[in-house]
């Protein structure tokens, strides 16, 4: 998404724009939950994050979309119906 956005594949300038403009949600992990967790499982790896744990959240990413005037209008779908976030 954020390629598209500077229309761009330099992935040194992505992490940059991404850095300097999005705030990702930020989730407090242990240090003992993020030694044992890979272990456990591959997929249980937090080590592109650094020392801080920071996913794109569809609520991240709505506000930055929202706060950079890049959507006119956005919805959340859910089990339950749709809703306009």
């Amino acid at each position: 998404m954020t390629a598209a956005l500077y229309n761009t594949t330099d992935q040194a300038q992505i992490k940059a724009n991404i850095g300097a403009h999005f705030d990702p949600l930020t989730i407090k992990v242990g240090s003992l939950k993020r030694a044992f967790a890979p272990p456990a499982s591959g997929a249980l790896t937090t080590s592109d994050h650094g020392a801080t744990v920071g996913p794109a959240t569809f609520g991240a990413i709505a506000r930055f979309m929202e706060e950079y005037d890049l959507s006119h209008i956005i919805y959340s779908i859910t089990p339950d119906g749709s809703c306009r976030f």
